[in-house]
């Protein structure tokens, strides 16, 4: 509460009283004091953000046993692959499959492997991110062919065609 509508609040409720200017000055200032105390007080007895961090870890394990949670009846993904489809690829990675991984892998950051039921990421390539990080899509573009075409010959062309002989 500032200043001023603290001085608006004393005159309405005390019509008849002469207030002096700094009244109102450390009226709002005292205010504002006991805001700052009450929230520091809030604030020292909240746990640390570690603490808070691993009962919301604890509640999720405990939410994840139960048999309804959609999460448990995922399939678990098999340590011993060493091509992994790209669902299981960008599960892993923790990224999406159709936006993030497939623009990585346009982006020539991610190595596929051409397999009879599609591309598959070799699991030393998650590996590689999951140590390296994952760079953002569209940082570094995979290399093309040129489609430059050759350069004409130089010097004289129709004595080159004469030169060719035709056994």
């Amino acid at each position: 509460m500032t200043a001023a509508a603290i001085r608006r609040a004393l005159e309405r409720a005390f019509p008849d009283t002469c207030w002096l200017p700094l009244t109102f000055d450390t009226v709002a200032a005292q205010a504002a004091k006991e805001r700052r105390d009450h929230i520091i007080k809030e604030y020292e007895r909240e746990l640390p953000i570690t603490q808070r961090l691993d009962v919301l870890a604890q509640e999720v394990r405990a939410l994840r046993a139960q048999p309804n949670d959609p999460l448990s009846r995922r399939r678990q993904l098999d340590g011993s692959k060493q091509l992994l489809p790209l669902s299981e690829a960008a599960r892993i990675l923790g990224i999406s499959r159709k936006v993030t991984l497939m623009r990585l892998i346009a982006d020539g950051a991610i190595a596929t492997v051409q397999a009879p039921r599609g591309p598959r990421v070799p699991r030393r390539e998650v590996d590689r991110l999951l140590n390296d990080g994952i760079p953002e899509p569209g940082a570094r573009r995979a290399r093309r062919k040129s489609r430059r075409r050759p350069a004409p010959p130089t010097g004289d062309v129709a004595a080159e065609i004469r030169a060719i002989k035709i056994e």
